[in-house]
Parts: C-alpha cells; sequence; structure tokens
C-alpha cells in the first residue's frame, strides 16, 4: 500500500513540481507555470482514461487537503485533552460544528 503518512506526503509534495496542477484535454498535465509533467505519449502502460489525468493533476491539493485536514484534528484533540485535563465540560454539539467546519469547510458540495 501507499505511504500515506503525514511525513511521506510532506516529503512528497517537497520533491514534486509545485501545484496547481492542470489537465489538459486529457492528454498531459502541466504545472502552473506550463512545464509539461506528463503526456500521453511518454506513458508506459497508462491505461488512458480521462478521469485517471484528472484524478492526476489534482494529486498536490488533495495531499495538501490531507495534510491541512490532520493539523487541524490534531489541534482539536489536543484543545479536548486540555479541557478533559481540566476537568471542563465539553459539548457534544459544540465539537461536532468544530468538526464540520474543520472537515467539511466549503467543500461540503
Amino acid at each position: 500500500m501507499t505511504d500515506l503518512t503525514t511525513t511521506h506526503l510532506k516529503y512528497l509534495l517537497d520533491q514534486a513540481t509545485s501545484g496547481p496542477w492542470e489537465a489538459k484535454n486529457s492528454d498531459c498535465i502541466t504545472s502552473e507555470h506550463g512545464e509539461v509533467l506528463w503526456n500521453a505519449d511518454q506513458a508506459v502502460d497508462w491505461n488512458r482514461n480521462d478521469h485517471d489525468v484528472n484524478l492526476a493533476a489534482a494529486a498536490p491539493q488533495l495531499a495538501q487537503e490531507v495534510i491541512r485536514l490532520r493539523e487541524q484534528v490534531k489541534g482539536l484533540i489536543l484543545a479536548m485533552e486540555t479541557k478533559a485535563a481540566n476537568n471542563e465540560q465539553q459539548n457534544p454539539a459544540i465539537i461536532a460544528g468544530y468538526l464540520k467546519e474543520i472537515i467539511l469547510g466549503d467543500h461540503d458540495e
């Protein structure tokens, strides 16, 4: 299975051409500066599927989103642990609201 740890995702992002990437006519993926990162002519054993190309082009933003979510959830867990250590009550509705805002944000379409 692919290593999807936060450390590995950050490493992959640091080593990759910076995003955003864009799929053009499902024939190639380019960087924001127009560099061709992949094209159909150079692919080896790539079963060309428009959806695959679009997903590959979204990879940098998806990795960044995973990292952002993990950092946000980690912060929420720390806040909850701090409240628990201080014997403070935690309202489940408030926690659910924070989770909705952090995880769904404006992406719940």
